[in-house]
């Protein structure tokens, strides 16, 4: 049994991440920690705040955290989903971390609001922090996103060889819900097409002979704008998760001379899922 970490401050966004997660745990048999991260304001007053007011304001509010967490698991059990709860004072990304490495999580699933423009610059996002800071493979879901099923993945590959322990676990997920997988590969226009469909497929190949599953296909598209080349394929193709792999995390902003994990968790408007792969990671060819 795996264990999935969802945050949440209750809000809509994060009730969506929920279901998603549920989604999963419930095909896999899986347990569901949920954690909810709150922090008391200190109003700016010339009045001075005692210690006691202060107890009580922590004590509010941690109770008020327990109390909304144990509705929230009240049904999930009844719903016969194994699940447990964090109520900690702090920031979030701080709780998502130090749960991670304490309980030993296995994938993060996280609710995100989105960006678009120059709002992405101005405003952070918790969820593309998360994604920075921790190797544990993490599942961003947008607001509007809805877990009916799964049927249709899409994997972008860079040919590393960390890309095939991702898409093993993407696999298990593929088979739970019978969902076909497709690999896809942005390459440089500047190269001929047929070498490139030649890599692609060679590598779609020895992929499908070490993972044993017949429903892969393969994918190539062509363009210097990475970023968008991606988002216009999701959109046409409707896919229900996104999978990217990424570098280690400090060297997150080096992924392909930018952020473009960060980004697509602002843009995307499927669930992303992210893993980490060590900065020595080969290519896989």
């Amino acid at each position: 049994m795996k264990t999935i970490l969802v945050p949440t401050d209750f809000s809509k966004n994060a009730d969506n991440a929920l279901k998603f997660a549920i989604g999963l745990a419930k095909e896999e048999k899986d347990k569901i920690l949920l954690l909810n991260a709150w922090e008391i304001g200190y109003p700016a007053t010339e009045i001075p705040i005692t210690g006691e007011i202060i107890a009580q304001q922590l004590l509010s509010a941690e109770t008020n955290s327990k109390k909304r967490l144990d509705s929230i698991i009240l049904k999930l059990r009844e719903s016969d989903v194994k699940c447990d709860r964090i109520s900690v004072e702090g920031q979030v990304v701080d709780a998502v971390l130090n749960a991670i490495e304490k309980y030993r999580v296995n994938l993060v699933i996280m609710g995100t609001k989105g960006a678009s423009g120059l709002k992405e610059i101005f405003i952070g996002s918790n969820t593309a922090k998360v994604i920075q800071k921790t190797n544990c493979p993490l599942i961003a879901v947008p607001k509007g996103a809805v877990f009916n099923s799964l049927k249709r993945i899409t994997f972008a590959t860079n040919y590393k060889t960390e890309d095939i322990k991702a898409l093993k676990k993407v696999v298990k997920i593929a088979k739970l819900f019978k969902a076909d997988i497709t690999l896809l590969h942005v390459a440089d226009e500047n190269y001929k097409k047929e070498e490139s469909e030649i890599l692609l497929k060679t590598f779609t190949d020895k992929v499908t002979k070490k993972l044993q599953f017949s429903q892969l296909t393969y994918k190539l598209i062509y363009g210097k704008n990475i970023e968008k080349k991606l988002d216009d394929y999701v959109k046409q193709k409707h896919a229900d998760l996104f999978v990217m792999s990424t570098l280690h995390p400090n060297l997150f902003d080096r992924l392909f001379g930018g952020s473009l994990v960060k980004t697509m968790a602002y843009h995307t408007k499927m669930p992303l899922m992210v893993f980490h792969h060590p900065d020595n990671s080969i290519i896989f060819l």
